[in-house]
């Protein structure tokens, strides 16, 4: 889900992702996750921390 290819998840992704396997988030709530999971405050996800978030369920460094 990393479309840009860049190593991160942007909101814009996460978005689009979310929302093509049925999650229906407005705007604020999607902002609001990044923020939730967003460990080290880059404003997106790394591929390693959406990864884990999604499919283990908790991201330590």
């Amino acid at each position: 889900f990393d479309y840009e290819r860049n190593g991160f998840i942007s909101a814009q992704e996460l978005k689009y992702f979310l929302t093509t396997r049925g999650e229906k988030l407005n705007e604020e709530e999607i902002d609001e996750l990044l923020r939730d999971m967003d460990i080290d405050q880059q404003g997106m996800l790394s591929i390693e921390q959406a990864l884990t978030l999604f499919f283990v369920g908790d991201y330590t460094e």
